[in-house]
């Protein structure tokens, strides 16, 4: 990953879940992620109750299949669950 002037950079190093069975493991790592950048499936990103109606307010989040067609992804990082946690 290229530097960027000016763009603060931070790191995170913790043991992951011993209950990963290593057979299920690509990499020899302690520290290892896998997952996806995005789903392609509708999904709950948050809900709201109004809680002098009783209303609840469900928002979604679906991204089209070709969203991220030609996008560079040479710099992305990992945020966990929309939350800001890196």
């Amino acid at each position: 990953m290229p530097l960027v002037k000016d763009r603060e950079y931070r790191a995170v190093s913790s043991l992951l879940s011993p209950t990963m069975a290593d057979a299920q493991k690509r990499l020899d790592s302690n520290y290892y992620v896998e997952g996806y950048a995005t789903t392609f499936t509708r999904y709950l990103l948050w809900e709201y109750t109004d809680t002098d109606s009783g209303n609840v307010y469900r928002y979604y989040e679906e991204i089209a299949p070709d969203a991220l067609h030609g996008a560079d992804m040479t710099d992305v990082i990992m945020q966990y669950d929309h939350t800001g946690k890196v």
